[in-house]
C-alpha cells in the first residue's frame, strides 16, 4: 500500500511541476506576442507618421503652386484635417500599448480560471 501511495505523491508533484512549467511557457508565449504587437503598433505608427508628413508636405506645395483661388482657399481647411490626423498617429502608440497591455492581462486571467477550472 505504501508503494502505491508513494507512487501516487510522485505523480501529484510531477502534474504540479508540470503546471507550473506550463504557466511559465504561457507567459512567456504571452510575452513574446505583447511585444509582437508593441513592434507592429510602432511599425504601422511610423509608416501612416510618413504618409501623413508626405501629404502635408505636397498640401503645403500645392498652396503655394495653386493657381485657382477655390483650390488655393480650400487647401489650408485640406491641410488642417490631415494635420489632426497627423496627432492622432501620433497618440495611437500609446494608446496601442494599452490595449495590448489590457489584451495580455485579459489573457493571463483567462488562463488561470481555465487551470483552476480544471483543477
Amino acid at each position: 500500500m505504501t508503494k502505491l501511495i508513494d507512487a501516487f505523491n510522485a505523480m501529484a508533484d510531477s502534474l504540479v511541476e508540470k503546471q507550473e512549467q506550463l504557466t511559465q511557457m504561457s507567459s512567456r508565449v504571452i510575452a513574446g506576442q505583447e511585444e509582437e504587437l508593441r513592434r507592429l503598433s510602432r511599425e504601422i505608427h511610423d509608416d501612416a507618421g510618413q504618409t501623413l508628413t508626405t501629404v502635408l508636405l505636397g498640401l503645403k506645395r500645392l498652396e503655394t503652386q495653386a493657381t485657382d483661388e477655390r483650390v488655393r482657399e480650400a487647401l489650408p481647411a485640406v491641410r488642417q484635417h490631415v494635420s489632426e490626423a497627423s496627432i492622432a498617429c501620433a497618440a495611437w502608440p500609446d494608446r496601442s500599448a494599452r490595449r495590448c497591455s489590457t489584451t495580455s492581462a485579459s489573457r493571463r486571467r483567462s488562463a488561470r480560471r481555465s487551470r483552476s477550472s480544471r483543477s
